[in-house]
């Protein structure tokens, strides 16, 4: 037996439901439409919409359910490891991006400058203290050449006072010009300075 098909009909406007109560064929309806008199016309492609009975709503039912329990968790699983492989991805290309721009900035830089760090050499290279100034001299292009200039820290001027008018008047006595820089006398750096002594490079005259 074939399951009765009920139609969805707007339930703000009621029109008759059945025509024809009496016709008992299709080719039967044909008929009266034609008796009837009325304007009927026949028309494709037109979709009405049914009522579905209980098992269809059943069957409906556990097909999403097997959607909502078994494809969704499995989709969503996958689309989790993908994003966490997405943020490894990233961030390591993140880090790579990074460390390029600072190797980029720090080669435009030195490109700028135009001067690069220069190790010297420990056995050829000697520190004079003068003037208020380590002056670092190193055998380099076949002479003893100065290579670094450094400021003597405040606080170690008068451990070193003795070492620094030495090597002044040893420069003087050798005909070499040193600027004019003004210097305390030992007695008021003594007075003046109460730091530790560090940062003293070692002095040699191997």
């Amino acid at each position: 037996m074939e399951k009765e098909i009920k139609f969805k009909l707007p339930e703000s406007v009621e029109f008759p439901q059945v025509i024809f109560e009496d016709a008992l064929s299709l080719e039967s309806v044909k008929t009266k439409l034609e008796e009837s008199g009325f304007i009927a016309v026949k028309q494709k492609n037109v979709k009405a919409s049914r009522i579905m009975d209980a098992d269809e709503i059943s069957e409906i039912r556990a097909e999403y359910g097997e959607i909502a329990e078994t494809d969704l968790p499995s989709l969503y699983a996958e689309l989790s490891e993908l994003e966490s492989d997405y943020k490894n991805a990233k961030k390591e290309l993140e880090g790579r991006i990074s460390s390029a721009n600072t190797k980029f900035k720090d080669l435009v830089s030195v490109a700028k400058k135009g001067i690069k760090d220069f190790d010297l050499d420990y056995d050829n290279t000697f520190c004079i203290s003068v003037q208020k100034h380590y002056l670092f001299y190193t055998w380099v292009n076949g002479r003893f050449e100065l290579a670094l200039v450094q400021e003597i820290p405040t606080y170690n001027e008068s451990d070193i006072f003795n070492s620094v008018e030495t090597n002044k008047k040893v420069f003087e006595e050798l005909g070499y010009e040193l600027p004019e820089i003004e210097i305390e006398n030992k007695n008021e750096q003594a007075e003046n300075q109460t730091g530790a002594t560090d940062d003293v490079p070692e002095e040699t005259t191997e």
